[in-house]
């Protein structure tokens, strides 16, 4: 959590409503309190954007 509000540059409650927010639309996930990683189907779309993005600028 610190992180994503250092990040940010928020205050660390207000981060966590935030990321809270995002775990209620499926966005990110929560495997323990506190814990935040996203969700796979996030993942593997950006996965796949940065190799489509990397073939362009090298196409």
């Amino acid at each position: 959590m610190a992180r994503a509000a250092a990040t940010t540059g928020g205050a660390p409650s207000s981060t966590e409503a935030i990321l809270e927010q995002l775990v209620d639309v499926q966005f990110l996930e929560s495997p323990a309190p506190g814990s935040y990683r996203f969700h796979p189907l996030t993942r593997l779309f950006a996965q796949r954007s940065a190799k489509g993005d990397c073939a362009r600028l090298n196409g």
